[in-house]
C-alpha cells in the first residue's frame, strides 16, 4: 500500500494538530510537516515532498494562494487542497486559479477529508457542497468573453466523451474502463483539453466547460 504523504498548513496550532491526529490514524497517510504560514509551507514542500498539501488561505505574511502557486511553481507533482472557512466565490476561484485541485470548507467530516485526500492523490478533484453551488452560481452570473480560448468543435469526440465523465466526477481509471480506453490514452487526451482550453487541471477544465455551457450536471 502506497503511503500518502501530506503537508499541512494552517496558522491554528490546534486545528493543525487535530487534522495530523485524525489524518495519521489513516493506515495509508503519513504527515510529513506542519506550517503555520506560507512562506514556511513553501520551505516544507520543498524539504518534505508531500504528495498533498492541506492549505488555509487566510494564513500571516504570505496567504495560502500565494503559497499555492508558489509550491506548484516548483513541485508540480504536489497536489493542494485548499481547507478553509471561506466559501465565498472569489476565495474558490482564486484557489483554482493557483493549481488547487481541491477545496474544502473546515465544517468537512473528517471521513469525507480522508477520502478526498485519496481522491486528490490518485488525480481525482473534490468541491465541498456549498463551494460547488456558489462556484457554479458565478459563472451563470458572468458573460461569455468575446474571443474564448476554445470552441467545443476544437474539442476532439473523445476529448469531450472525457471531459464530460471527468465533470460527473469520474477518475481516470474509470473513464477508461466506461470508454474502452487505456489509463494513459485517457491522461494524454486530459493533457490535449488543458492545452486547448489553457487550464491546468481537471477542475478547471470542468469550469470552463459548465461556463460556457458544453456541458451540465443535471
Amino acid at each position: 500500500m502506497q503511503t500518502i504523504r501530506i503537508l499541512i498548513v494552517d496558522d491554528h496550532t490546534l486545528f493543525r494538530q487535530g487534522i495530523r491526529k485524525l489524518l495519521d490514524a489513516q493506515a495509508d497517510m503519513e504527515v510529513v510537516g506542519e506550517a503555520s504560514d506560507g512562506l514556511s509551507a513553501i520551505t516544507m514542500a520543498a524539504e518534505q515532498a508531500p504528495d498533498v498539501v492541506l492549505m488555509d488561505i487566510a494564513m500571516p505574511g504570505m496567504d495560502g494562494l500565494e503559497a499555492t502557486r508558489r509550491i506548484l511553481g516548483s513541485a508540480p507533482n504536489a497536489r493542494v487542497v485548499v481547507l478553509t472557512a471561506f466559501e465565498e466565490p472569489e476565495y474558490v476561484m482564486g484557489a483554482l486559479h493557483a493549481g488547487a485541485r481541491g477545496y474544502l470548507l473546515k465544517d468537512t467530516d473528517w471521513r469525507e477529508l480522508a477520502t478526498a485526500v485519496r481522491t486528490i492523490h490518485r488525480g481525482g478533484a473534490v468541491l465541498s457542497p456549498a463551494v460547488t453551488e456558489h462556484v457554479l452560481d458565478a459563472f451563470r452570473r458572468l458573460s461569455p468573453p468575446a474571443a474564448p480560448l476554445a470552441t467545443p468543435d476544437e474539442l476532439t469526440a473523445g476529448e469531450r466523451d472525457v471531459l464530460l465523465l471527468v465533470a460527473q466526477g469520474c477518475e481516470n481509471e474509470e473513464i477508461a474502463a466506461r470508454l474502452s480506453l487505456s489509463p494513459k490514452t485517457v491522461g494524454n487526451r486530459l493533457t490535449d483539453i488543458y492545452r486547448k482550453l489553457g487550464v491546468s487541471n481537471r477542475t478547471q477544465a470542468v469550469l470552463f466547460a459548465l461556463r460556457r455551457g458544453w456541458i451540465r450536471l443535471d
